[in-house]
């Protein structure tokens, strides 16, 4: 491939990209994507803390996750308050910390679900009851198995630590599981980011066309996580100073840049496919096809 053809290459495919970014409304609509993932959070809080004791699973394993995942300087803020909802786990709570988790999240994916729509360009007439019952089920699915992989970490953890004794394992193998937060964090934000992309859109897909937008939003938010991380360390003074309301803020403006990268990936998804595949079929869904009934018009 020779120079000017990658430049007309690059040319071509950054001009789709940025038709895509503003059709999608990428901006404004990452705002109420974190407006509701911030709504979710601390049901989702209250909701592990009723079901931590259950599975046996300690509260500094999830801890863990967290600090992963989120900035240093906020996560040594929320931490106390976080923690203490995991550690007083109510089952009277459960019923509520669950439809609440369940509402605020399908929220968020069905603004998620806008987004990318728009970027693909289908659904632009959009049944909202069965959006709404798509992103529920899309959103309990996606939870299910964030849980199962932190599960199954705890318990690889209490395996092996069981089996040392008994099989005469080295003893730093216990320490080895224990170091594997950033790989299990890493390979659970790229699962639940590809089933995003790949279920969330109402457009005929091929998943290997979601894993460029998947993997530039895993690199992305974690890098985000650290770089904010950096930039709040900087001026921890201003925030702390600012106690309650300069948390709060700091979180918002976390929340609405991750949402921004989230919801880029899925405009990169579609500028590639539309680039390689031609013009995107719209689809039903895959979720949608249980509900045969309530089939959306295709409007070419």
């Amino acid at each position: 491939m020779t120079f000017k053809v990658f430049l007309r290459k690059s040319e071509t495919f950054l001009k789709a990209l940025l038709k895509r970014f503003n059709e999608a409304e990428v901006v404004n609509n990452s705002i109420v994507l974190a407006y509701y993932l911030l709504l979710s959070f601390f049901p989702l809080v209250m909701l592990l803390g009723t079901l931590l004791p259950l599975f046996q699973i300690r509260v500094n394993t999830v801890l863990e996750y967290i600090e992963t995942a989120v900035p240093e300087t906020i996560y040594n803020i929320t931490e106390p308050i976080v923690k203490d909802f995991l550690g007083s786990g109510n089952g009277e709570l459960f019923s509520f910390s669950l439809v609440m988790t369940v509402f605020s999240a399908s929220q968020a994916v069905a603004a998620f679900q806008r987004t990318v729509n728009r970027a693909y360009g289908v659904a632009k007439y959009q049944n909202p009851i069965i959006n709404r019952v798509v992103s529920f089920f899309l959103t309990v699915v996606i939870i299910a198995i964030m849980a199962v992989l932190v599960f199954l970490f705890s318990f690889g953890q209490t395996l092996v630590s069981y089996l040392t004794p008994i099989l005469n394992l080295p003893t730093h193998l216990f320490a080895l599981v224990g170091q594997l937060k950033w790989p299990v964090t890493i390979v659970g934000l790229f699962v639940g980011l590809s089933l995003l992309y790949y279920l969330v859109p109402n457009a005929k897909i091929r998943f290997k066309y979601v894993i460029p937008g998947t993997v530039f939003a895993t690199i992305g938010t974690m890098v985000l996580s650290q770089v904010f991380s950096f930039y709040l360390r900087i001026f921890a003074r201003s925030v702390t100073s600012y106690k309650t309301l300069g948390t709060f803020i700091a979180i918002m403006f976390w929340l609405n840049f991750s949402a921004m990268i989230i919801m880029f990936g899925g405009v990169l998804n579609a500028t590639w496919q539309e680039l390689r595949e031609g013009k995107i079929i719209e689809t039903a869904g895959s979720l949608r096809k249980v509900v045969g009934k309530y089939k959306i018009n295709i409007h070419k």
